[in-house]
């Protein structure tokens, strides 16, 4: 189940489910294990691990592996998110983040050599991308262009979110 949301500012958002009770489970407890990194250093003003934390995770592996095979054949049906041809993905950057309440994540984009940003939620909450606020719930997956101005207001209780920032490629591994 996915659905495509029309942004004023014609930014797509993909929103994808995922009911895999087994790897939410896990990233839960990798994110709650290693914060402390990069806490309150970055947009993020919350706990956060690494942005690589999760690039060498065999879950994450895996669960990539089901990531791209949506994707593909969302793509079949229509291309929301401009990606043409889709083969599989580089993933560049994959960390875990943890809001208490009071806690936001500031107003940012992801310029540079990568194409998009996608983020996994572990709980009823939203995001909002170019002031368009995007309801999520445990298991859903929402995909940008990494230019897209995004941010969450302040949490009013705990938020777990699993993001990683990737580009479309011809190779056949996600993350060589």
């Amino acid at each position: 189940m996915h659905k495509l949301y029309k942004i004023p500012t014609t930014v797509p958002v993909l929103k994808i489910k995922f009911l895999l009770e087994d790897y939410l489970m896990h990233f839960e407890n990798q994110i709650r294990l290693n914060v402390g990194e990069l806490d309150y250093k970055t947009n993020v003003r919350g706990q956060m691990t690494g942005f690589k934390h999760f690039l060498k995770d065999e879950k994450f592996n895996s669960f990539m592996n089901i990531f791209i095979q949506k994707m593909a054949d969302i793509v079949k049906e229509s291309d929301p998110l401009q990606l043409k041809i889709f083969n599989s993905i580089q993933v560049a950057e994959a960390w875990g983040n943890k809001l208490k309440a009071g806690e936001m994540v500031n107003p940012h984009n992801h310029i540079g050599s990568l194409d998009y940003a996608s983020v996994l939620y572990f709980s009823d909450t939203y995001l909002v991308v170019e002031n368009q606020k995007v309801d999520v719930s445990r298991g859903d997956v929402l995909t940008f262009f990494c230019t897209a101005k995004h941010w969450t207001d302040k949490a009013n209780e705990e938020r777990l979110s699993l993001a990683f920032n990737w580009r479309n490629t011809t190779k056949k591994n996600w993350n060589t």
